[in-house]
Parts: C-alpha cells; sequence; structure tokens
C-alpha cells in the first residue's frame, strides 16, 4: 500500500468522524498545504498579523448623559420647550350645563386646532338673537311608565294572567284554548295539561 493510498484512506476515515461542534482541523489543511508547495504557516501567521483589529470600545466610557451645546442653542432649546408648554396650557374647558347651546363657547366665537378664533361678521345679530330668547323653564320629570305585558298567542295586553310549569305566561282563553289544540306550550313546546296552570298576578298597568 503506497503512502498515497493510506494518507487517501484517512481523509475518508476522517469525513465520517466530523463533528459539528468543533472547530475544523487546521492543523492538517497546513500538513497539505505545505507538501502541496503552499504557504507555510509561519507565513500564514504573518498574513494574519496584517490584518486590521477591530477596535474595543469601552462601554463604562461613554457617558450618554452628558451632551454639549453652546449657550446659544441651549437658549433655542428652552424657549422651543417653554412654548411646547404655552401650547398644551391653552386647552378651553366646555361647561355642559351652560344655558346656551354652544358648550361654553360664544357663538361669535370658533375654535381651531386649539386657537380661539372671533368672528366678527356674525357679532351683532347674534347679539340681538340672544337677547330675544328666554331661557325655558326646567321640566319636571316624568313618572316612569309601567310596563305592558302582552300575550304571545293573541297580541293584546294579557286578561286573566296564567302561567305554565315552564315560566311562560298567556291569556287565560289563549293558553287554554292552544293546550286543547295540542298538549304543548305554545313558547318552548313542553308538555302542558290545564291542571298545571297557575294563575299570575302582575302590577297594574293602569
Amino acid at each position: 500500500m503506497s503512502w498515497r493510498s493510506v494518507r487517501g484512506s484517512r481523509k475518508r476515515k476522517m469525513d465520517f468522524e466530523l463533528d459539528l461542534n468543533r472547530d475544523p482541523p487546521l492543523v492538517r489543511e497546513e500538513e497539505e498545504e505545505e507538501e502541496e508547495g503552499g504557504p507555510s504557516r509561519h507565513q500564514q501567521h504573518h498574513h494574519h498579523q496584517q490584518e486590521p483589529q477591530t477596535p474595543i470600545v469601552d462601554v463604562d466610557a461613554i457617558d450618554d448623559d452628558v451632551v454639549e451645546s453652546s449657550p446659544r442653542s441651549f437658549a433655542q432649546a428652552k424657549s422651543n420647550a417653554d412654548e411646547r408648554r404655552r401650547v398644551r396650557r391653552r386647552t378651553t374647558i366646555v361647561d355642559l350645563d351652560s344655558e346656551d347651546g354652544t358648550g361654553g363657547v360664544p357663538q361669535n366665537q370658533t375654535i381651531i386646532n386649539g386657537d380661539l378664533y372671533v368672528n366678527l361678521a356674525n357679532n351683532s345679530s347674534s347679539a340681538s338673537e340672544n337677547a330675544k330668547k328666554t331661557p325655558e323653564p326646567p321640566k319636571e320629570p316624568e313618572a316612569p311608565k309601567e310596563p305592558v305585558f302582552n300575550c304571545p298567542i293573541c297580541m293584546s295586553p294579557l286578561v286573566e294572567e296564567m302561567s305554565t310549569r315552564c315560566g311562560h305566561i298567556f291569556c287565560k282563553n289563549c293558553i287554554r284554548a292552544a293546550i286543547s289544540a295540542q298538549a304543548k306550550c305554545p313558547t318552548c313546546r313542553k308538555k302542558v295539561t290545564k291542571n298545571s296552570l297557575i294563575r299570575v298576578f302582575l302590577p297594574a298597568t293602569s
């Protein structure tokens, strides 16, 4: 067996024993290059030293909180911040309980983007209209209406209310007629008899 055939068999065995968790075997590649007349390890070492090294950044040395600025730029930034605060403070409070329906803003004034504008064209006419208007007296609150119960069969107000065992309420005559036609509740189709009906007294709707 010649040297090349042994070397070829070693190379084949090495391919099968490849471990992806380890670094590649650089030593064997360098030996192969030396045998073929390639650059030596010493020459490659000098070649690697010529590559530019990445500068090391000291994170602790950088201070992000300090900003250098000139007195002029500082004064300009301060005035911009003051202007923004003034714009934020220029809000309009709307009184929902005010007597005129404008919500606290007179009718001759308009608010656009937080700025108050006076409409001079309608100024005299709106004053005369406001003088003509008289405040209406507050209305007395109406008593809540009592509920109206209708029979699901005849669709009219209930007369002599009767309830089934399942809890559905009908007029006495309507439910008796429905039970005589078929012995089931008209709403849920459960079995019902005339003897199982219960008299119910609902609040008066007069």
